[in-house]
């Protein structure tokens, strides 16, 4: 029957001696092999969550069954899908991909733990930690992941070369071995439904997202760094002549302790032009420094140890050949932000440090108020608006259209340095051309970003 698929039975039971009793139970009809001529449905769902238990959004899962692509359906940050009614015969697959913004929760301090897991100082243990640390998917954690998760944080944009931004581990699954997890089970199958509710739950791991920085639903809200300090490198102050070439050497400054770093050097464009950069401290070299935007003024680094190291003062980490468009002072060009690579250093305790640049006439280039442009824009799903306190203080994001109208408007208190607000599009009822807003205390700025429909 196969509108009625569980029925109530009796179950008798007799002895030698004739003695009989009885029991009531049901049993659950299911019409497997379709004999019946009717059709049973059952509910799919399917979850992805990370290690810690977060959900996670914008994953794609898609339903194929017997051969035939189903339904694909993207969760929501409840990180869950629900395919409805399906029936209960046939065999599905469930699979999960997500394949966005490959830096999120990547920085310079992941390439720190993976280089410390190598020289067996600080072991990755966590399996699924160890699927984020294989960059470049080969089953093996090297120091080409290091050198490719490095070209990546200097020139964000860049897409892994042989891995997708997640990867999804069927909830439950066993490693053979848990610490080499490689060829793990990515997809959920079914052999026939069971009446009723049926799940396909999945691990998701950001690759490259050894520390668990990722943010994975945008539930969480904003992002806030806690720092405990500054590193400061030193550069000497000098006046330069319009059409003058010359260079400027970045030097230790208060280099104590440290073990990793990553920032943008930011050039004012109507002041300097970028000409060259060359490493001269003995663990630099060019695989440091990205130079993908340079025609903006833009130069990012990240360096990292596996032990903490302290230098000299007057020791020279850089070199940077300009050319003057104007005449100027050195300290008015010259700034460290976070407009490509965040700016952020590690003590000997991995705690997070700001970074600044300190003239030998006591200006700090890089504590100043700064708003960057949203990333990604345009934008379809989430974009990220960073922005750099010089205090910290509550912060407010409004954006508003092109008829000054506001369509958003939300806040949050921030710690000194760099900060971001991460935007969903469904949050904002408009799109098109839009300006938005961040004001703390009295800073405030405005810029343009594009919200795709």
């Amino acid at each position: 029957n196969t509108m009625s698929p569980v029925v109530e039975v009796a179950v008798w039971v007799g002895d030698e001696a004739g003695n009989w009793d009885y029991c009531v139970t049901t049993i659950t009809v299911q019409d497997w092999m379709g004999a019946c001529g009717g059709t049973m449905n059952a509910e799919l769902t399917g979850y992805v969550s990370d290690e810690s238990g977060e959900p996670v959004e914008l994953v794609e899962i898609d339903l194929t069954g017997n051969g035939t692509n189903m339904s694909m359906q993207t969760t929501g940050n409840s990180g869950a899908v629900s395919f409805g009614t399906v029936p209960t015969v046939g065999q599905y697959t469930v699979t999960p991909q997500k394949d966005i913004n490959p830096l999120n929760g990547v920085s310079t301090y992941d390439l720190l733990l993976i280089q410390k897991h190598l020289l067996a100082i600080k072991s990755i243990t966590s399996p699924y930690r160890l699927i984020a640390a294989d960059v470049n998917n080969n089953c093996a954690i090297s120091i080409s992941d290091i050198i490719e998760l490095r070209k990546m944080i200097l020139a964000p944009g860049t897409l892994f070369a042989n891995n997708t931004s997640w990867r999804f581990v069927e909830a439950g699954y066993a490693f053979p071995n848990p610490n080499k997890p490689c060829n793990f089970m990515e997809m959920k199958g079914f052999n026939g439904l069971q009446l009723g509710m049926n799940t396909a739950s999945f691990i998701g791991v950001k690759i490259g997202d050894v520390s668990g920085d990722a943010q994975p639903n945008s539930l969480l809200g904003v992002e806030s760094r806690n720092t405990v300090g500054a590193l400061e490198f030193a550069i000497d102050e000098r006046v330069f002549n319009g059409g003058e070439t010359f260079t400027f050497d970045v030097t230790a400054g208060n280099f104590r302790d440290i073990q990793g770093y990553q920032y943008t050097l930011g050039l004012d464009q109507d002041m300097l032009e970028f000409v060259r950069i060359d490493a001269v401290w003995t663990d630099l070299s060019g695989t440091n420094f990205g130079q993908s935007r340079t025609g903006e003024g833009l130069v990012t680094t990240s360096w990292n140890a596996s032990m903490p190291v302290s230098l000299g003062e007057d020791e020279i980490l850089y070199r940077v050949t300009v050319k003057a468009r104007v005449s100027g002072k050195l300290s008015k060009a010259v700034t460290v932000n976070s407009k490509v690579t965040r700016a952020e250093a590690y003590d000997q305790d991995e705690e997070l440090l700001d970074v600044h640049f300190r003239f030998d006439n006591g200006v700090i280039a890089g504590g100043d108020f700064e708003l960057y442009q949203n990333e990604p824009n345009p934008f379809g799903d989430l974009t990220r608006i960073g922005f750099h306190l010089p205090v910290g203080g509550t912060t407010v994001l409004t954006i508003h259209d092109v008829t000054g109208k506001v369509v958003y408007r939300t806040e949050g208190d921030f710690n000194k340095g760099y900060n971001e607000f991460v935007l969903r599009a469904a949050e904002v009822p408009a799109y098109g051309m839009l300006y938005y807003t961040v004001q703390s205390g009295e800073h405030v700025a405005t810029k343009r970003m594009i919200m795709q429909e």
